[in-house]
């Protein structure tokens, strides 16, 4: 079996820097990591414990951060705005893209 341990990790080196929750561009956890990275790799190619390691070598902690869920009701005068605020613990990079 290949082992994509380096790669993966060459792969977050290059494209992502890590952040905080006020300047990160991209808040992940942990599985919503791995399920990104496995666009790119083929899937389970690394563990959770491994995609851990891999990122605390490369200087991320797992950060806790506020997740905002926006709904909206209704409609013309009737319409509401409800928002949602919650705590993520997750990891927090940034990336050189545009995302807002």
């Amino acid at each position: 079996m290949y082992d994509y341990y380096d790669k993966i990790k060459a792969f977050i080196s290059t494209n992502f820097t890590p952040a905080t929750p006020n300047t990160a561009n991209v808040k992940l956890t942990t599985n919503s990591l791995l399920n990104f990275l496995w666009n790119a790799f083929p899937i389970d190619c690394i563990t959770d414990y491994n995609l851990v390691e891999i990122l605390e070598n490369l200087g991320y902690s797992q950060t806790m951060y506020v997740v905002e869920t926006v709904t909206e009701n209704g409609e013309g005068d009737k319409k509401t705005t409800t928002i949602k605020k919650s705590l993520q613990l997750g990891w927090c990079l940034t990336a050189p893209f545009d995302l807002d």
